[in-house]
């Protein structure tokens, strides 16, 4: 069986994400140390991972791994 990896990706504050995705993040200063967590579109910035308590913001981010939507 042969794995199929995702990309990670440059993050920009000015990017488009629908509020509520949920990502893994690499934040400036951490290494590759990565974090889930949630894109909160009202305040503009990112939550933790249940998505509801602030967990850093957008300028902190250094790159992304959208995690696709498991029905």
């Amino acid at each position: 069986m042969i794995m199929e990896y995702g990309k990670w990706i440059k993050y920009e504050p000015s990017m488009e994400i629908e509020d509520g995705t949920r990502v893994l993040i690499l934040r400036n200063g951490y290494g590759k140390w990565f974090e889930l967590a949630q894109y909160n579109k009202h305040y503009e910035c990112f939550d933790d991972a249940e998505g509801d308590d602030f967990f850093c913001d957008l300028t902190d981010v250094d790159k992304i791994f959208i995690i696709p939507n498991i029905e």
